[in-house]
């Protein structure tokens, strides 16, 4: 038996995320980040996470940090040797040593935390020291914490770190430029350094102290990777390696055959990737491959290759915002953020695709209110969705539509459209506390409401009825606002007072009831109550604080698998 009150709601937001089959797929719902909430510009090309939770943005027009709630912006200044080199920010990475290393169209930044300002990291590629080019493409840190900086004139090396051991790789000057435009590089569990460039991708494996190089191109044969210009290179949770191209799709290598297996977009198939131009991917922690393309999202599942795929839709205000998505990125938290080209941050928080929402303004046959009062599961796993102001909406999941209950003014129909909770008991039949139409009982073998008048003499309204509960023994106690409190006898066709005793103040309205076995818990306007319903005694709770009874106003009641009670209340927060 299910029952639960949530107040005013301005949508009913259901969660149906164990209903679906194994072949549906979830809604994946974004929150969006752009300039109207502080943002420089909405081009984001670059996403990384601070050793302190915060979110840094690279866009075209200056760096971003994001706490959440304020942004935060840094530009170059023409006049400050510690501001940004550049505006143009490429690449985001933190390191093991807690730095935040920038990377920009005009060179490499080092954040200093303590003054807020930056180093800027000179480029010589005419010189044995310094780094191969200004134009810096990627960053990241391989497992023995050396820094490798891939850019326009070579990939570079910073040994352990440090910026004073710098190793240079494939620029021109060494004579293997054909390699020197550095797209993409990572490593992969086994310490190999897996390198893209504009012109194929490349395995260094360190042997006795110096790499050697194995290079991959497009000779076009079978097997061959798909393409020679490398976007983006990652490893997933299985240690596959993934080789994303700029316009020829995506790449899986088997390190038994030394081939690729392509994947690439076709229109007549919709089990295919949204776009052969791949510009980013990301591994969630579910182990799925999200690939940021040209054209939208892509979220593979690693193991038999089903797709589904995310783009703009005008008639969901959840859904990614621009398909031009240039970077992907997974917080500590397991959220995916995306940055796009011309539409700023998406945000796939972990909690949100476990949620459809239903809205009546969007659609006439979806639940019949927005204010939601309450919601109770039958036996057939169905849901009855209680509203203030539209009545009562089941909700079939089978076949996930809606089906209204209302007051049409006849004797077996709801008394008042506006439902305050609403319980499926063991008599498998629907109770419903009503403002202004009292108890209503739903018995679905007869589709016939019946109502229960706990009004006094002197009033001719019916009281409202703010919760209901049943007991271990299968009598419902009820709670009203002008009446007490209410409760029947197992067959559930009469009722009785439960009389508080004199310790309790008279005035209490009852918000909240929870059953924990022989026990009811009472949340009032005057604190917490218990009940017991084996010895027929109430029991006064005490603020172990101030050693005198809770005086909260308890709006409603939880309790964890630990068997721990928490009390949310009315200006006082939550309560254990």
């Amino acid at each position: 038996m299910f029952s639960n009150s949530f107040k005013n709601l301005l949508l009913a937001i259901l969660f149906f995320g164990i209903t679906f089959s194994a072949k549906t797929q979830q809604p994946i719902l974004f929150d969006h980040l752009g300039v109207e909430k502080g943002l420089s510009q909405t081009s984001v090309l670059s996403i990384s996470q601070d050793k302190n939770g915060f979110m840094w943005f690279g866009t075209r027009y200056g760096l971003n940090r994001y706490d959440g709630h304020h942004i935060k912006i840094y530009q170059y200044a023409e006049s400050d040797s510690n501001s940004l080199s550049n505006n143009y920010v490429t690449s985001i990475f933190s390191d093991s040593k807690k730095r935040l290393w920038i990377g920009t169209s005009v060179g490499l930044n080092l954040y200093d935390e303590r003054n807020d300002a930056f180093k800027r990291i000179a480029s010589q590629p005419k010189t044995a020291k310094g780094l191969s080019s200004h134009v810096i493409n990627c960053l990241t840190e391989d497992s023995k914490g050396n820094i490798w900086i891939g850019t326009l004139n070579g990939l570079n090396l910073l040994k352990n770190g440090k910026l004073s051991a710098v190793t240079k790789f494939f620029n021109t000057k060494n004579g293997d430029g054909l390699f020197h435009n550095v797209r993409s590089v990572k490593e992969d569990h086994q310490g190999n350094i897996w390198v893209g460039t504009s012109n194929g991708l490349l395995k260094m494996v360190l042997i006795k102290g110096k790499y050697q190089t194995t290079v991959f191109k497009n000779n076009g044969r079978p097997g061959d990777i798909s393409a020679n210009y490398i976007s983006n290179i990652t490893e997933d949770k299985n240690r596959k390696i993934w080789v994303g191209t700029q316009s020829n799709g995506l790449n899986l290598f088997d390190p038994v055959s030394q081939k690729f297996k392509r994947f690439e977009f076709s229109a007549a198939n919709k089990n295919t990737i949204v776009s052969n131009t791949i510009r980013n991917m990301a591994v969630d922690d579910a182990g799925k491959l999200w690939i940021g393309t040209l054209n939208g999202i892509s979220i593979m599942d690693t193991q038999n290759f089903s797709v589904q795929n995310l783009q703009f839709d005008p008639d969901n205000k959840k859904s990614l915002n621009q398909n031009s998505v240039h970077k992907l990125y997974k917080d500590n938290n397991g959220s995916i953020w995306v940055g796009t080209y011309f539409g700023g941050i998406n945000i796939n928080y972990p909690y949100s695709t476990a949620f459809t929402v239903h809205d009546r303004s969007r659609s006439k046959s979806s639940i019949n209110n927005n204010v939601i009062s309450g919601f109770a599961e039958d036996q057939n796993k169905n849901l009855w969705i209680g509203t203030e102001g539209g009545g009562i909406s089941l909700y079939n999941k089978s076949t996930q539509t809606f089906k209204a209950y209302q007051n049409t003014g006849g004797s077996n129909a709801l008394k008042s459209n506006l439902v305050k909770t609403v319980l499926f008991a063991s008599d498998e039949k629907l109770w419903v506390g009503t403002h202004s139409g009292g108890l209503n009982v739903y018995d679905p073998k007869t589709d016939r409401f019946k109502s229960f008048n706990f009004s006094n003499q002197n009033e001719d309204v019916p009281d409202e009825i703010s919760a209901i509960v049943e007991t271990q023994s299968h009598r419902l106690i009820v709670a009203t606002q002008r009446n007490g409190i209410k409760i029947s006898n197992p067959d559930k066709t009469e009722f009785k007072d439960l009389r508080l005793p004199a310790s309790i103040p008279q005035s209490s309205k009852v918000k909240a009831l929870m059953v924990n076995d022989a026990k009811i818990y009472f949340g009032t306007t005057n604190g917490f109550f218990i009940y017991d319903e084996d010895t027929n005694r109430f029991y006064t709770v005490l603020d172990h604080q101030l050693n005198k009874p809770l005086n909260y106003y308890v709006n409603c009641i939880s309790k964890t698998k630990a068997n721990e009670i928490f009390l949310g209340t009315y200006n006082s927060g939550l309560l254990l």
